[in-house]
């Protein structure tokens, strides 16, 4: 998901987390950007979800570290979310002395996800969160796709197996070098609000805003669907339809999510 850190654009996206994988480094929370090391993670420095997008499902344990104040009452409210802070529950966190602080505060999930269920034992795994499919027959052949913002691009190449990612014109890897790749990649045109909260450069913290609907591009074995993201509040399920309104599904497996913002638009071919 796009978000701003000290004035520079990245793009970040949630891919599902076996129990006990490293998390990586968990530096701030805010209102629209949350940093959460519970069953979610990305192969950038920062592991971030939205406050509205934690309400998808439906209770989540969040482990974070340096929020704003005034970041966390919409993810209490929103997201039904255990709160794990390595400001007040540090225990849970370690240190990493190949990168430098504050960048590298660590955890595991399986060590997160248990300090949220000690504190909310009836906690369970939430439901799916897409439609998941055959792709339709009037998707349309896609091998790459790339998308920019002010100061960031990403792209994602098809294979034949898998789409790959890249980031800045570099090929995005995990730390331990494994190349980033997903079964699908939702791209959803969106729209920006403000956070009234500035980050510690002094530049505004946008709010990336996910309820309401706009155009959306999905990538997955080797095609592309055009169609229309729908959302109708905080606490609804996101949809995704094609351009006669049916359901678009999902190749079961790893899903990432692009926000661009209006009126930025993918480069598809």
């Amino acid at each position: 998901m796009s978000i701003a850190y000290d004035g520079h654009t990245a793009v970040v996206v949630p891919v599902p987390l076996q129990p006990g994988d490293i998390s990586p480094p968990a530096r701030l929370a805010k209102v629209a950007h949350a940093a959460t090391q519970t069953r979610w993670r990305t192969s950038y420095q920062h592991v971030v979800i939205l406050a509205d997008m934690l309400a998808l499902l439906h209770g989540s344990v969040f482990g974070f570290s340096g929020a704003n104040p005034a970041a966390l009452p919409p993810i209490r409210a929103h997201g039904n979310t255990v709160l794990i802070s390595y400001d007040s529950l540090s225990s849970y966190f370690h240190r990493s002395s190949a990168r430098p602080a504050p960048h590298n505060v660590y955890s595991d999930t399986k060590t997160v996800l248990n300090a949220g269920l000690a504190r909310r034992k009836n906690l369970t795994a939430p439901k799916p969160l897409f439609t998941y499919g055959d792709v339709a027959a009037t998707a349309k052949p896609a091998t790459n796709a790339t998308m920019s913002w002010p100061e960031a691009s990403a792209g994602w190449r098809w294979n034949g197996s898998s789409w790959l990612r890249t980031q800045n014109g570099t090929p995005d890897v995990m730390t331990d070098g494994t190349r980033v790749k997903a079964d699908n990649v939702v791209i959803m045109q969106i729209r920006i609000g403000s956070t009234g909260i500035r980050d510690v450069a002094g530049n505004a913290s946008p709010l990336d805003i996910t309820v309401g609907s706009g155009k959306v591009w999905i990538l997955r074995d080797g095609k592309m669907i055009v169609g229309t993201w729908k959302r109708a509040g905080i606490g609804s399920q996101l949809h995704f339809v094609d351009a006669a309104g049916a359901p678009v599904a999902l190749h079961a497996g790893r899903t990432w999510i692009e926000l661009l913002p209006r009126p930025r638009v993918p480069k598809i071919t």
